[in-house]
């Protein structure tokens, strides 16, 4: 593999076995190097060039369309990958056949790691908008962090950082009421976003309603009611997915609090500050 990853902008495909990949070569493609993608210089560290003679990358760059499946649940762990760009949602799919969204994952986080303690992925990825993603073969990934010890740790504190991940989600699901849940839900997306050098106080949701609410364990029109009431009161600015935060304080306090919104609008003076600040009346339509 690592002959046909120093192409220029390759396209790996997945074959008919779905864990195994090829390497379409664009007609024209030069043979020289390729830089080392981006994600893997924030998973590693800028010093992870310093191992790969030439610049060259050692892992494959994978496109995946909108809609389309990069990591199958169920599947043999044979690879984990980086997100380049873009953004996925991680499900699990029921007897039933019910999608149970899991998270979302965007720019530089992982995919697959759930499959590592027992062989085969507990959850799929799907790309929710055309998507770009590292693909590091775990034969290749445990060689590389046995051979550099500096990278090896790097790659602990990845993995420490999936652990994390999973008591956020517990933390936005333990809120008890649907305004909560969703102030909770942005709070921690902004967190992650401003991780990567994006903006702390702005985000464009990249699902539709019916992926939020999966989520969030919540009806459709509960996300669109609580979204509605965090902008009437001031606290978020909501026009279809754009997101704005107006008061990060009040909504911090909110995610954080221990009594629904309802509840806080009828407690004590300090705590119904929220309610009388004014704002325009906003309502939310994610587009499905």
């Amino acid at each position: 593999m690592a002959s046909a990853a120093v192409t220029e902008h390759p396209v790996w495909v997945f074959n008919e076995d779905q864990t195994t990949m090829t390497c379409c070569i664009p007609d024209g493609a030069s043979q020289r190097a390729r830089p080392i993608p981006v994600a893997l210089e924030r998973l590693f560290g800028s010093s992870f060039a310093a191992w790969w003679p030439a610049g060259i990358c050692p892992f494959p760059l994978v496109r995946v369309h909108q809609g389309g499946t990069l990591v199958h649940e169920g599947a043999p762990t044979r690879v984990i990958y980086v997100i380049q760009s873009g953004h996925f949602k991680l499900l699990r799919v029921g007897e039933d056949g019910y999608e149970q969204v899991l998270d979302f994952a965007g720019d530089g986080e992982l995919l697959g790691c759930d499959g590592l303690h027992d062989g085969r992925y507990a959850s799929g990825a799907v790309a929710l908008e055309d998507a770009w993603a590292v693909a590091m073969p775990v034969t290749e990934l445990h060689h590389l962090c046995r051979s550099a010890p500096a990278l090896a740790l790097r790659w602990e504190a990845a993995m420490a950082a999936q652990i994390a991940r999973a008591g956020d989600r517990a933390w936005v699901m333990g809120a008890v009421g649907a305004e909560k849940r969703v102030a909770r839900f942005v709070l921690l997306a902004l967190r992650r976003r401003a991780a990567r050098g994006a903006s702390a106080t702005r985000l464009r949701l990249p699902m539709c309603r019916r992926d939020l609410a999966s989520h969030l364990g919540l009806s459709h029109e509960s996300v669109s009611r609580s979204f509605t009431l965090l902008g009437e009161v001031g606290l978020l600015g909501v026009v279809n997915r754009e997101i704005e935060v107006l008061d990060s304080d009040a909504l911090h306090d909110l995610a954080c609090s221990t009594r629904g919104y309802a509840a806080m609008r009828r407690g004590a003076p300090e705590q119904r500050g929220m309610a009388r600040r004014a704002a325009p009346e906003l309502s939310l339509v994610l587009q499905g």
